[in-house]
Parts: C-alpha cells; sequence; structure tokens
C-alpha cells in the first residue's frame, strides 16, 4: 500500500506564512477601499446629516395629512434648510446687537467718563453707534417672531413672509444708521490709532469671536447691521425659489422680498444723499481755501479811473484771492490800495458810457471802480475771472440764510461745470453783448515765478502795456501783495 508523501515542516511552515500574508493583504485592501470611501462621504454633500440634525425623521409624521413614514422631496428639504438658515443668523446678529448694547456702549461711555481715552468723548460714542439701541430692540422683536413661527424647529411647512410684513416700519431705523456709517467709520479708525483702546477692542473681538464670525477692527462691529440688512433679499429670494406655488407662504414671500429690496434700496439711497452731501461739502470747502489761498490769479495793465478827481491813470492790478490791487509801477511792492472784493456790491461788464473803450466796473460800498483795458479780450480774461470770484462769494453769502442742500447743490454745480459760469463778451457793431458766464480759461505757465517778476517792465511805456495778461493756477499766494 502505497503511503502519500509526508510534507516536510519547512513546507508547512512557508504555506502558513503565505496563507497569513494572504489575509494580510485582503485587510489592507479593505481598509484602503473603505477610507476612499470616508473620504468620499465626508467631501459629499451634508444634506443627509443636516437633515438629521433637525429631527427629519421625527419631523415628517408632523406634515398635514401625511403619514409618518411620508419622505420629503428635495425643494421641501431645501426650504427647511433656508430657514434654518434665517433662524440660526437672525439669533447670532440678535446676541451680536445685545453685545453692542450691553458690554460695548457702557465700557465706551465709562471711558468718555474717566477721560482715560482723549479720543473717546460722550459725543464720539453717540455719534459712533448712532441708534443701533432701535435695532437691537428691533431685532429682539423680531427675533421671537420668527422664533415662535417655527416652534419647535424649522419645517417647510413655516410661513414666516407675513412676519417681515408685520415689521416693515420698524426697519426704516436702519436708514438713520446706515447713513450715519461713513461717519461712524471715520471714528472707528481714529479710536484705533489710541493703544490704550486697543486692548478693549482685542477683548471685544475675542469674546464675541465664533466660526461664523471673526472680526479684525472695530469697524467690524459697526458694519454688521448694514451687511444683516443687505442679506435679508438674499435670503428671501432663497425662500421663494424653495416655495411652491401652492404653499400658502409664497405670496407672502413675495412680497416680502419685494419689501426688503425696497427697504434696501431706500436705505442706500439715505446713505449715498449723506455721502453726496459730505463730499459736497469737501469740496465746497476745498473750493473757497482754494479760493482764498490766492491759487487762480491773474495781473496786467488797465487804466482806472481816480475818486475825487475823474482823471484816468494805467495801473498795474494783480488779483489773488480776494483781493484786487493796483500798483503805481510793476516793481512796487506795496500797493496804491487793495480792494477786498469779498465787500463788493455788483459789477458791470458794459461800462462804455464813461466814454472809454472796452471800459467796466466794480461797484464797492466806498464808491465805483471804472477801468478799461486795450481790447476786448482782454476784458472778457477780467469779467470772466472776476465772475468766478463773485460767484463763490455769492455761495457763501447765501449758505448763512438758505438750507445747507439748496447751497450746496449749485455749489457743485459750479464747481463740476465751471463752464456754465463764465461771462462771454462779444461785440456786434459797437454794442457789447453779454452771454452766459463760464471759468476762466487755464494756462499752466506759471507766470507768478520769480524769474517773470524780475522781467516785469519798469515803466508805463514798455511794450508790455499792450500785451495780453494771462490766468494761471500758481501754487504760491498773494504774490503781489
Amino acid at each position: 500500500m502505497l503511503t502519500p508523501p509526508r510534507r516536510s515542516r519547512a513546507n508547512s511552515i512557508g504555506s502558513h506564512e503565505s496563507t497569513q500574508s494572504a489575509v494580510e493583504r485582503r485587510a489592507k485592501s479593505f481598509q484602503r477601499k473603505k477610507s476612499v470611501m470616508h473620504g468620499i462621504m465626508k467631501r459629499g454633500r451634508t444634506v443627509r446629516k443636516t437633515m438629521r440634525s433637525m429631527q427629519i425623521s421625527e419631523a415628517e409624521g408632523q406634515d398635514d395629512g401625511h403619514s409618518r413614514g411620508h419622505l420629503l422631496t428635495n425643494e421641501q428639504r431645501l426650504r427647511m434648510y433656508v430657514l434654518k438658515e434665517i433662524l440660526e443668523t437672525e439669533e447670532d446678529y440678535t446676541q451680536l446687537l445685545q453685545f453692542i448694547v450691553d458690554v460695548m456702549i457702557p465700557s465706551l461711555q465709562k471711558c468718555s467718563r474717566d477721560d482715560s481715552i482723549p479720543s473717546c468723548t460722550s459725543e464720539t460714542v453717540s455719534d459712533m453707534l448712532s441708534n443701533i439701541r432701535e435695532v437691537h430692540k428691533l431685532h429682539v422683536t423680531f427675533y421671537a417672531s420668527l422664533k415662535e413661527a417655527m416652534d419647535p424647529y424649522p419645517y417647510h411647512t413655516n410661513c414666516i413672509g407675513e412676519l417681515f410684513m408685520k415689521h416693515r416700519n420698524d426697519f426704516a431705523a436702519y436708514g438713520q444708521y446706515c447713513a450715519n456709517f461713513n461717519n461712524a467709520q471715520k471714528i472707528s479708525y481714529k479710536l484705533q490709532e489710541d493703544p490704550a483702546i486697543m486692548e478693549l477692542i482685542n477683548d471685544w473681538k475675542n469674546r464675541v469671536a465664533s466660526k461664523t464670525r471673526k472680526f479684525l477692527h472695530l469697524e467690524g462691529f459697526i458694519i454688521s447691521p448694514v451687511q444683516r440688512l443687505c442679506k435679508y433679499p438674499l435670503l428671501l429670494r432663497e425662500l421663494k425659489k424653495f416655495t411652491n406655488e401652492s404653499h400658502p407662504d409664497r405670496n407672502p414671500v413675495e412680497q416680502a422680498m419685494n419689501m426688503m429690496e425696497d427697504v434696501t434700496a431706500s436705505v442706500n439711497e439715505t446713505q449715498r444723499r449723506a455721502i453726496t452731501m459730505q463730499a459736497i461739502r469737501d469740496v465746497d470747502n476745498l473750493c473757497d481755501s482754494w479760493e482764498q489761498s490766492g491759487c487762480l490769479t491773474k495781473q496786467g495793465f488797465m487804466t482806472k479811473r481816480g475818486g475825487s478827481v475823474k482823471s484816468w491813470n494805467i495801473r498795474w492790478f494783480t488779483l489773488s484771492g480776494y483781493q484786487l490791487c493796483y500798483y503805481n509801477e510793476p516793481a512796487d511792492r506795496h500797493p496804491l490800495k487793495i480792494l477786498d472784493l469779498t465787500s463788493y456790491v455788483s459789477m458791470q461788464a458794459d461800462a462804455d458810457h464813461v466814454g472809454r473803450p472796452h471800459a467796466f466796473s466794480i461797484k464797492m460800498p466806498d464808491r465805483s471802480y471804472y477801468m478799461y483795458t486795450t481790447s476786448s479780450q482782454e476784458r472778457r480774461d477780467w469779467i470772466s475771472i472776476l465772475q468766478w470770484k463773485f460767484s463763490c462769494i455769492d455761495r457763501s453769502r447765501k449758505q448763512a440764510h438758505q438750507p445747507f442742500e439748496t447751497v450746496i447743490f449749485s455749489s457743485l454745480s459750479s464747481f463740476l461745470h465751471p463752464k456754465s459760469q463764465k461771462l462771454e463778451v462779444k461785440q456786434v457793431n459797437d454794442t457789447i453783448i453779454e452771454e452766459k458766464p463760464t471759468s476762466p480759461k487755464i494756462n499752466t505757465e506759471n507766470e507768478l515765478s520769480p524769474k517773470i517778476r524780475k522781467n516785469r517792465p519798469k515803466s508805463f511805456f514798455r511794450m508790455s502795456f499792450k500785451r495780453r495778461s494771462k490766468i494761471s493756477f500758481s501754487s504760491s499766494s498773494n504774490h503781489d501783495t
């Protein structure tokens, strides 16, 4: 009888090791596949996780007239997600407003009373935070209404459109806050320059920091209400997108979306007007300082009639700022007289009745000053720049007697459209015709430079008497006074 050959001990050990390595390979392959699937699930959409957190299985049984096992559609699930987003962000925003009212305002007011921070005063606090208490009061009520409408948790059958319409008038509080935002922004920048208050600001930032909110500057606290107001139309637009036509909240949500867009547009218009008014105020102040600094100047020869003795004498005139000076000769350092144009009464562009061609007059409180030039073009140049000066003076006079808006918009028009402020003068058949005013022509040459001052004519009989004077924008002021 033949017996099977016996395996050697070495063969048995090798077979066992090969079996063990195969098992290890299968285990590693399984772990590799498992990690790949885990990564796919982790990187995928989190809708199922979100629905599980909202306890969808429990909520399905509460749907009107439907069985507990009824499955939600994607549209219903997404509507629930938008409602959850609205509720959670409103809660977070209300807590931030609560922190500003309960912590920030008292801390700033304490600093203003202790005088520990010179830049922080009671006026600074009120100007920076404006009516934030009114905005906080609005959202405490609004959040309570939202939470009650979505009790115990957001569900696709919840209706919130009517809540927005109910608080329509309350959202008008944002108008005052947003209109003051630019001023508040400047104040926040100024406060952050003080090292003493930066410790306080850093403490505030750490206390309100969360996964969805992290402020870097004080401006972050101030801009939050503006950002929240602009977010409402976006959230309502998404809610409308996932609200079925047959849903009872369809029309209210659409009305609420249109209402919030109108509120946002109204607030934007209020803020735009505030920015425009501030810009015009800055331009107006800049224009006044520019005029008073003597940047717009003119010089040249003209013949002037005397006061008590009605004789005509050639004088060298210089116009700088609001001062019209005339000299006996261009080289003179002290003028014969200085006319303060801010007290002018009127100007007559055509004064040929005095018997001199190309004449005009300036009426001052003491008397009228008559001058004439050598050509009609030269007279137009003088009248143009004088008209520009007088328009700035008239605007300053009206500011004390008219509402601010009436003055600043006319000021901006005259500044941005200077061509509408020039007084054109034409001579047709020895008849002077005045047309609409415009700004003087700009010559970038610096006529008041030391070199040109040095080369001025020394007497009236030089050829420069007949040369045309020019207008220049000069960085220096009052060179001839």
